[in-house]
């Protein structure tokens, strides 16, 4: 059960990293 949870929170942590990347590329892209 720990296992798990670490391993969304992990899941999570790569999903925001990923979307703050897509983001700023965006925003770079699109200036």
């Amino acid at each position: 059960m720990l296992t798990e949870c670490r391993n969304k929170t992990t899941m999570l942590d790569d999903l925001v990293r990923v979307l703050g990347h897509v983001w700023r590329h965006r925003d770079w892209a699109l200036r």
